[in-house]
């Protein structure tokens, strides 16, 4: 619709998503592991694309820290309006727009996650602390292309580390042997922890 009308370049279309796919509708996030509501790459790991023909070199690609915070304030870098300084997401219109072989640093060094109960999840360039409670969920498997039940999926429990760069899947748990990494990761989440507002507690519907 948007070539056919010739608005392209008028356009700025952004696709992403909230959450990576469920386990509820047969999804399969291999190699990634876990599901959408767990804090595996398979929950937390999307695709951010943003296209402006004519604006924006096309084929641009990076594997940099971005989120979903970042939309607002590279719309608004984008057209030359102004955000407020105090937002949580930044711009990543260097990212889409640099046109020489130098690629810009992304615009976020580190980013956490948290359920604001006792889950949470923090990156930092390859590294990735998880405090996990544990998960588990009703499996499937397919033969002859029908979804059949199979043995539940579990997503571990415990202070784990992994490093991405080697070990996309999560599948080796570095804790042990880099006490210092967790240390430092821990303060760090702490320390964002911090300067987020507390969990809003539910609300009972009135009867």
């Amino acid at each position: 619709p948007l070539r056919r009308n010739n608005v392209t370049a008028n356009t700025i279309t952004v696709c992403s998503s909230d959450k990576a796919s469920t386990i509820n509708t047969y999804s399969n996030n291999s190699p990634l592991r876990g599901y959408k509501y767990m804090f595996g790459e398979g929950g937390l790991r999307i695709p951010l694309i943003i296209s402006w023909p004519g604006h924006l070199p096309p084929g641009r690609k990076s594997q940099g820290l971005v989120s979903a915070m970042d939309i607002f304030p590279t719309l608004a870098a984008l057209i030359g309006a102004e955000a407020p300084e105090n937002l949580d997401g930044k711009s990543v219109q260097a990212l889409l727009a640099w046109d020489t072989t130098v690629l810009p640093a992304p615009p976020h060094q580190e980013l956490c996650w948290s359920d604001g109960k006792k889950d949470w999840v923090i990156r930092r360039g390859a590294w990735k602390l998880v405090n996990s409670s544990g998960w588990i969920h009703e499996n499937y498997q397919l033969k002859n292309g029908i979804a059949k039940p199979a043995p539940n999926y579990n997503y571990p429990a415990g202070l784990l580390l992994f490093n991405l760069a080697s070990d996309l899947a999560e599948s080796k748990d570095l804790a042990a042997q880099h006490p210092g990494k967790v240390a430092e990761l821990t303060a760090a989440y702490k320390k964002w922890r911090s300067k987020m507002g507390k969990p809003v507690p539910g609300t009972k519907r009135p009867k």
